[in-house]
């Protein structure tokens, strides 16, 4: 921390109570500003909160466990973003399409392989990236253009490795464009494996229809004879069919109904 008297009113803050809190955080106010604070760090998260205070707004939520970040309706209003550590492995793109007014973004230290491409859109002044297992390869050779773009945002540049081959970790400004490409097998599995998968299924959905025929075949035999007259499962032809003897019992009141 820093000793008291050499603060600035820029470096304090005040605690406040607001409806909109989430639950498990603390919310405060930088002074002589009109910026909250959403103060979440090591709160045991493990997604972004529902709702904060309205206005401006600082998140602080290192050291959670938020494997996805799902897009908020707040994030229009988010200036800063600090989400280091917090095993994060999945940026969705909705939640840049409207962060317009997010100046500093801090995702080091997580799980991320891809970025979405659209975070080329965000007029930061701060990105940490490194301590990252990003992937180069034809996806991402844009990131590394990006990076080259914005060196005074960057932090520790140096550190943003990424994996080139199955155990290649490089610097990624370091990688050469050439070295972005997609490994062929990806397509193979797009055009054999997944129509070998489909085949598969065609093949145990049509046993299972030919297993539920047998079982049921001799009422499937009656809604074929009452239906189109047809014996399907009968082993004898017509004139094959034994005749035998037709007994009636009846009583002498039902005579008559019995020789008709």
């Amino acid at each position: 921390g820093k000793p008291l008297l050499s603060m600035q009113p820029n470096d304090m803050f005040y605690e406040i109570f607001d409806v909109n809190c989430p639950i498990k955080c603390d919310c405060y106010r930088w002074y002589n500003k009109s910026i909250n604070i959403v103060d979440c760090n090591g709160k045991g998260l493990t997604e972004i909160p529902d709702s904060v205070p309205e206005g401006i707004v600082d998140i602080w939520i290192d050291n959670n466990d938020v494997p996805v970040f799902e897009f908020r309706s707040y994030f229009k209003n988010v200036r800063q973003l600090f989400a280091s550590n917090i095993s994060l492995q999945q940026i969705k793109p909705s939640v840049f399409s409207r962060m317009k007014k997010l100046e500093v973004l801090k995702i080091d230290h997580n799980q991320l392989l891809y970025l979405p491409t659209n975070i080329e859109n965000l007029k930061l002044k701060t990105i940490s990236l490194h301590n990252n297992p990003l992937i180069c390869d034809c996806h991402t050779v844009w990131l590394k253009d990006w990076i080259l773009k914005n060196t005074n945002a960057v932090d520790d540049i140096k550190h943003i490795t990424c994996q080139t081959g199955i155990e290649t970790i490089e610097t990624l400004i370091a990688v050469l464009n050439s070295d972005f490409i997609c490994k062929r097998h990806t397509t193979i599995q797009k055009h054999f494996i997944v129509p070998i998968s489909v085949s598969s299924v065609l093949v145990v959905l049509l046993m299972m229809l030919a297993l539920m025929v047998y079982i049921y075949r001799h009422e499937i035999k009656v809604l074929l004879y009452i239906k189109f007259e047809l014996h399907p499962f009968d082993r004898r032809t017509p004139e094959e069919h034994e005749k035998i003897d037709l007994t009636i019992l009846h009583t002498n009141g039902s005579l008559e109904l019995a020789m008709n």
